[in-house]
């Protein structure tokens, strides 16, 4: 008896083999090419399983962006900027020291991600020189000259928030005294002469952009000052303010990184993007259409 399956195609010519009278009805599809990107060396094959195999960090990749994650690494072998099998050893006795992992665990991980431990380990060569590659000819190109900055920092100028450090204490009633109680808490919020039997909360921090409009009060109250007393209905409820930051304008040195980052991501965008077209436009990648009716019949053990 006879099985058919479908095997990984690697001969180009395989995959247009569309003949229906050699193929039964019940083979299936085991893999098949999507591309071939020939570089300086032997060329790289994208299958199918490429595509639908999430990479190591558990993103989902186009078949665009593996064919450019290929290309870079033929332009890394031109410039001999490789990941060798030491740099790899290493990074990964990193990761197993970082996590506390044995490398029986760290195989675990791979195979949880779908890749065996020699998979994993060339992914992680690939995408190291990868990197390497962009840093080299597109993220070292990337320089935010200080005068952009500074102009950034003057056309979008920022305020940082009010902030309030404050304590709610609370005052039941006392029933047969509640005139004196107010009069009592009118002159503590007038002189920050402290009543008696005033329960305090535990400190806690707003800021002025969270609270709620009846409560904005709170960011008028000066350092050690006590609020007017609101009734509740069963007593008195107080804020004391214990600590105060005014609204002010950020500097330009606490926004330096920020507004760099910011300026920083629209070259990084041109330069990668020209990079990318530069690879495409002298790259020679065969496109192959997905594959449903090919293959092979073996003998069933």
């Amino acid at each position: 008896m006879k099985k058919y399956i479908f095997l990984s195609l690697v001969l180009v010519g395989i995959a247009h083999a569309q003949d229906e009278q050699v193929v039964p009805p019940n083979a299936f599809l085991i893999d098949s090419i999507q591309a071939v990107v020939f570089g300086p060396k032997e060329p790289e094959i994208v299958t199918y399983s490429d595509v639908m195999r999430p990479s190591l960090s558990g993103q989902q990749r186009s078949l665009d962006e593996l064919i450019f994650e290929r290309l870079v690494f033929g332009d890394a072998q031109k410039f001999q900027i490789m990941t060798d099998d030491d740099a790899v050893d290493k990074y990964l006795a990193m990761i197993q020291k970082q996590n506390n992992l044995t490398l029986d665990e760290l195989k675990n991980v791979f195979a949880s991600a779908g890749y065996s431990y020699e998979e994993g380990r060339q992914q992680f060569r690939l995408l190291q020189t990868v990197n390497s590659m962009l840093d080299f000819k597109v993220r070292a190109q990337v320089v935010v000259p200080r005068a952009m900055v500074e102009q950034y920092h003057i056309d979008n100028p920022e305020v940082t928030d009010a902030k309030v450090k404050v304590q709610r204490g609370f005052i039941p009633y006392v029933e047969d005294k509640l005139e004196q109680q107010k009069k009592a808490l009118d002159y503590m919020a007038r002189t920050g002469k402290e009543v008696k039997d005033i329960q305090w909360d535990q400190p806690f921090t707003l800021e002025e952009s969270e609270v709620a409009r009846d409560k904005k009060f709170l960011f008028e109250l000066s350092e050690g000052a006590i609020s007017p007393a609101q009734d509740m209905g069963i007593g008195f409820e107080v804020f004391r303010a214990l600590e105060v930051q005014p609204r002010k304008e950020a500097t330009l040195e606490e926004r330096y990184k920020d507004i760099a980052d910011i300026l920083r991501k629209p070259m990084y965008d041109e330069l990668l993007a020209n990079y990318k077209k530069s690879l495409m436009d002298s790259a020679s990648i065969l496109y192959l259409k997905p594959v449903t009716r090919v293959g092979v019949a073996v003998d069933e053990v």
